[in-house]
Formats: structure tokens, sequence, C-alpha cells
């Protein structure tokens, strides 16, 4: 048996948490990795979801979201880009861009905002009410089957989380970004093992 060989038999897998609560009774993290593999198959899926219930109407994945947010924001309150953007969590150049698209397809329509010159309220045409009210039978029937059996109470557990892991994520995420812009040399210390 060659040292590479012996080396390769003696290596274990780095545990990718440390949080004891996160942790398998033996101590390892094999559920823990099911878990994150079972959010990344959910967000896939949530993709997938978007993208044909945004096709249906001859929309864009974004483009649907932008409506969305907008019909439902606008019951309550005067809808601006910025309030968009904060919503989706991208910048007001972007939104402004794909609101124009939504516009040329008669869905939404702007008005200068009379408390803020510089802005605009944004709104859903009747011919976007229309098209929402047409989509909504299966927009139901796809969010029933998503969250098929699920009581009550474990759907008040389960926003309790998805509230919190939306701020923990955001923070990981940040921490990733560092990651990326600091650490480089992790990735040539990868690379430079591959061409060994």
């Amino acid at each position: 048996m060659s040292s590479a060989t012996a080396a390769n038999d003696l290596w274990q897998l780095p545990l990718t948490t440390t949080s004891e609560a996160l942790l398998d009774s033996d101590g390892g993290d094999a559920e823990f990795r099911r878990m994150i593999y079972g959010i990344f198959k959910m967000t896939v899926n949530f993709d997938r979801i978007r993208e044909r219930m945004a096709t249906a109407l001859g929309l864009s994945g974004i483009q649907y979201h932008i409506l969305m947010v907008i019909a439902e924001l606008s019951v309550d309150m005067p809808v601006t880009i910025s309030v968009i953007a904060e919503r989706l969590h991208t910048s007001g150049a972007y939104v402004t861009m794909e609101c124009k698209k939504l516009m040329r397809r008669g869905f939404v329509d702007k008005q200068p905002n009379p408390d803020d010159g510089r802005s605009v309220i944004v709104s859903v045409t009747g011919e976007g009410r229309s098209a929402i009210d047409a989509f909504a039978p299966h927009l139901q029937k796809i969010n029933d089957e998503l969250f098929d059996g699920i009581g009550p109470e474990t759907f008040q557990q389960f926003r309790a989380i998805v509230d919190r892991m939306s701020r923990t994520s955001a923070r990981a995420a940040d921490l990733a970004e560092i990651l990326a812009r600091d650490h480089t040399d992790i990735g040539d210390i990868a690379v430079g093992a591959i061409w060994r």
C-alpha cells in the first residue's frame, strides 16, 4: 500500500458544523448534511415553481415576483420602486428596468409620487389584476400541494424558522463573501493539489 493510499484511508471528512445542537448523537454531522441537501433541493424546486408560474403568465421569474409584490403591498400602501427593491433585496435600477417591461405588457402602471417628486408610485392595472385573478386557482393548487400535510402549529413553527433563517442566512452569505474575497489562497491550495 502506498503512503498516499494509507493517508487517504486515514482521512475523514471534516465536520461541516461545530454547533452541538446540530450534531448527531455520535458527534457526526450526517443528519445536518442531509438537511442542508434537502434545503438545496427545496430551493431548486422553489425556483422551478416560480419560473413555471411566471412562464404561464408570459413573464420572467423576477417580473412575476415584482407583479405579486406590487399587488400584495398596494392594498395597504403606495408602492415605490425602492419599496419593491427592498422587499426583493435587489437594486432599484433593476426593478425599474423590469417594471418597464411589465408596463409594456400592460400589467402595471406608474404615476408621480405626490409625496416625493423624485419617485413614482407603481400599481397593478386592470389587465394585471385580471391575469392574477385567472391564475389564482392554479397558484392555490400549487401552494396547497407544496404545504400538503402541514397543520397550523407546524406552519407557525415553520414560519418562525424561515423568519429566523432569513436573517441568519444573510449573515452567513456575508461570511461566505468575505471568505471568497479574502481567502482565495484556499482555492489556490485546492488547485495546486489537483495539479500535483
